[in-house]
């Protein structure tokens, strides 16, 4: 046993720790015009390179185009995506974040 391992041989603080955490502000909806505007640009983008769909599958892409923001954006268990066609915004997920997604205005 060293000095910062238990009998057990796990690894030990040798000082006392003292953790804190201050609840994170709700992020700010994103206004439907915003939302509108932002699909609307990279529908011309998708027009003129000839891309009939894109599918989003960073978190960030997906908070962007749909105002859907995960309490876990590291997390693999439940990935969300997003698939951007010319007349759809179809969102692929857990029923429960769907069903959030589209209660969004």
């Amino acid at each position: 046993m060293t000095p910062d391992t238990n009998s057990e041989g796990d690894l030990r603080a040798s000082f006392p720790v003292t953790l804190s955490a201050r609840p994170l502000p709700p992020s700010p909806a994103v206004p439907t015009a915003e939302l509108e505007s932002r699909i609307s640009r990279v529908r011309t983008q998708m027009s003129e390179a000839k891309l009939d769909a894109i599918v989003l599958t960073d978190p960030k892409n997906v908070q962007y185009f749909t105002g859907y923001r995960t309490l876990h954006p590291i997390t693999k268990s439940r990935p969300v995506m997003a698939v951007l066609t010319a007349e759809r915004l179809i969102v692929v997920g857990s029923l429960s974040t769907v069903k959030f997604i589209e209660g969004l205005p």
